[in-house]
């Protein structure tokens, strides 16, 4: 939410803001705790109605064992952010206005990002106590904070399930900042300049992804050592607005994506992006303001050629919609010449505190149908989603002093998607209907702790007969309407974290399989499988997970998850194990200093509890053994029945000390070419080789 035009013409201007982080209602990209439709290249947010689409530029270019350069052109369907104004010179009008602001973010047109990511520092945003602090945008869109309020930070963590951390350097705020990194969880750091930009990429044995910024190109250069062994080029071209219109107070509007280049064997790849600028509505379910202009202008991405010669072509809601959905997508004929289409209608979802305009609702755009045509133009399938939230009008409640006949605040929302396919030459229902469940409370007085669930993939407003720790999440029906399966979600976290529940998790999941239930049987006794996860070691893992049911014996798994928080390797276990029936099985692992797998070990025996089972000669021990970049050098696999393993070796990687039974092992040799790519697999098993070779790509 921010400012947009001067106000002047108000005597008073209120901005209210319900979430420090990014407001659910207006989540963008993939984020972690929600709920979405995957498709080929689109993806529907079941709870507000975003949709995002992802298209591949280029194929993925290896830099190391566990770094790729992959470009991907990404649009979200929210187009807009928003700001409530209190409103009080006219009389005649609501007090209260939201005024919706074309977006920011974009560089390829409106909706559309071409990036790496960024890093956004923090905004003062007017009238408001929750101004914006750092926060990483992720190539997708989606939003993760790491601070709220203004100025610097030495070291802040995400607090929505990313697990990201963003450090400065140098760590003293009386210094001048020389850079920032954010470290990522799967090891790879990325770093900032002073102003934010995006310089490089790095996994931890030093092979990178670097940027070189000029006015109209970026130059991504994938390097080692200092050396560049690939280059990647993205253009820029500079818009003119329509007569009447300027771009230089939007400059994402202003320079935009013209081409990216990435190198072939045989040269070169061009992909080439076609814009049209236009005059759009200022709609995107904002209330009228009388001193705003009424329409805007903005790029919008007509073509996509890829370097076949192949397009995607999308279209767009240009004219004044009745669901406030000016500027957005609304079909995509893709390379194959089929066709995918969406309409869409405004989904109501609660705001904090009503008013005399809005009452507790405010609506934004969201897909309401999807439809894939074939290159011919006949319907192959569609999809029907339908929102609500239920709300009790006619009785009274006080919004900002004033007796209102708007009901209670709403504490859930609901999202029912039908499918259908063509079968015989007929649309005809497949899986019936699937409803989705979603936390909506955010009035403290009447719901308390539920307001930080907000958003959430439950409602806390119906729990399961069998379990009523667990909440209703979704019920998937029938072709006859008949319910066949339901799941129901227990959810916890860190706490209050400014209004959300940080980092929330799934903490135990039941699903009950309705179908399965003879005729007339109670709900109680359908066929149910209970998962409930305990021991949790921080950062997203739980160490114990036990699984019951009611038809079939029960399931205990459990890995010894040791996250290092100073270096931020977070995923390392030393052993897990299985129990299952009263027999449980183990493996113990070694990981190295940057969090790589180095040993794992199957133990031949079983015993009722993992502690009793011992190391023996039979079991299964492999090794991985990486170069210096990480690549992988050597698998080694040793034991099984003729035994030879003996006890845990301290470097299986070195000749010295594996077994000397050598029939009894295998090994998997890796050669790889400058660019990375593999080009040669030995396998020996015991005195025996034999050799495969390939060609790879850039």
């Amino acid at each position: 939410m921010r400012r947009y035009l001067s106000y002047a013409l108000l005597s008073i201007c209120v901005v209210f803001s319900t979430f420090a982080g990014e407001d659910p209602n207006l989540t963008r990209g993939i984020a972690p705790a929600n709920k979405y439709k995957n498709f080929d290249i689109d993806t529907i947010n079941q709870f507000n109605g975003n949709l995002v689409i992802r298209i591949p530029i280029g194929d993925p270019l290896p830099v190391g064992p566990f770094l790729s350069q992959e470009l991907m052109l990404s649009y979200n369907s929210h187009n807009y952010d928003y700001e409530f104004l209190e409103w009080t010179n006219d009389p005649n009008e609501s007090h209260y206005k939201r005024r919706a602001i074309p977006e920011d973010f974009s560089n390829a047109g409106l909706g559309w990002s071409l990036t790496l990511g960024r890093l956004v520092p923090p905004k003062d945003i007017p009238w408001t106590t929750n101004d914006r602090g750092w926060l990483y945008r992720s190539p997708d869109g989606s939003e993760h904070a790491f601070t709220t309020g203004l100025g610097d930070v030495v070291q802040a963590e995400t607090w929505d399930g990313s697990y990201l951390r963003l450090k400065r350097y140098p760590s003293n705020l009386n210094q001048a900042v020389e850079y920032r990194e954010i470290e990522f969880p799967d090891g790879t750091v990325r770093r900032f300049d002073p102003s934010n930009n995006l310089t490089w990429i790095k996994d931890r044995f030093g092979n990178a992804i670097e940027i070189d910024y000029s006015s109209l190109q970026w130059l991504i250069r994938n390097t080692y050592g200092g050396q560049t062994f690939r280059t990647t080029t993205i253009n820029f071209q500079i818009r003119t607005a329509p007569s009447g219109y300027s771009y230089i107070d939007r400059p994402n509007f202003q320079k935009v994506v013209s081409s990216v280049v990435i190198p072939t064997f045989n040269g070169a790849a061009t992909y080439s992006f076609t814009y049209g600028d236009t005059v759009l509505p200022m709609d995107g379910c904002g209330d009228p303001i009388s001193f705003d202009p009424s329409t805007f202008a903005a790029p919008l991405l007509t073509e996509i050629q890829m370097p076949e010669g192949w397009s995607y072509v999308p279209t767009y809601q240009t004219a004044l919609g009745d669901a406030c959905t000016a500027g957005v997508i609304k079909s995509m004929r893709l390379p194959t010449l089929g066709t995918i289409e969406w309409t869409h209608q405004a989904y109501s979802l609660p705001q904090a505190e009503c008013d005399d305009n809005h009452f507790w609702l405010v609506e934004y755009p969201g897909v309401k149908t999807r439809t894939l045509k074939d290159a011919a133009g006949n319907v192959v399938g569609d999809w029907t989603y339908t929102q609500s939230v239920p709300t009790t009008p006619g009785t009274n409640w006080i919004c900002h002093g004033v007796t209102l006949a708007v009901g209670a605040p709403p504490s859930e929302s609901k999202t029912t998607v039908t499918s259908r396919e063509m079968v015989d030459g007929e649309l005809e229902l497949v899986g019936g209907k699937t409803e989705h469940y979603f936390s909506a409370a955010l009035n403290w007085t009447l719901y308390g702790n539920r307001v930080l669930e907000y958003g959430l993939p439950f409602t806390g407003n119906t729990s399961d007969v069998t379990n009523g720790s667990r909440f209703l999440s979704t019920k998937r029906f029938d072709e006859t309407n008949t319910i066949v399966r339901s799941t129901w979600l227990t959810y916890e976290g860190d706490g209050n974290k400014d209004g959300r529940l940080a980092n929330a998790r799934v903490k135990g999941e039941l699903t009950r399989f309705n179908a399965d239930s003879a005729s007339g049987q109670a709900e109680n006794e359908a066929c149910i499988v209970d998962t409930d996860r305990t021991n949790y070691a921080g950062y997203g893992h739980y160490r114990q997970s036990d699984t019951t049911s009611n038809f079939g014996p029960a399931r205990t798994t459990y890995a010894n998850y040791t996250p290092n928080a100073t270096t931020w390797v977070l995923g390392t276990y030393d052993s897990s194990w299985v129990k299952e029936a009263g027999v449980a099985r183990k493996q113990p692992f070694t990981f190295d200093a940057n969090g790589i797998m180095k040993t794992r070990r199957t133990l031949a025996g079983t015993a009722p509890e993992a502690a009793g089972i011992p190391l023996a000669d039979q079991d299964v021990l492999e090794a991985y053994c990486r170069d210096s970049r990480g690549f992988m050098k050597y698998e080694r696999s040793f034991g099984g029945d003729g035994g030879g393993v003996g006890p845990m070796p301290t470097d299986p990687c070195s000749d010295s000390e594996v077994p000397t039974t050598t029939e009894y092992q295998i090994e998997h040799a890796f050669t790889f070419n400058a660019n990375n790519g593999l080009t040669n697999i030995r396998r020996n098993i015991g005195t025996c080789r034999s050799s495969v070779s390939m060609k790879t790509s850039m």
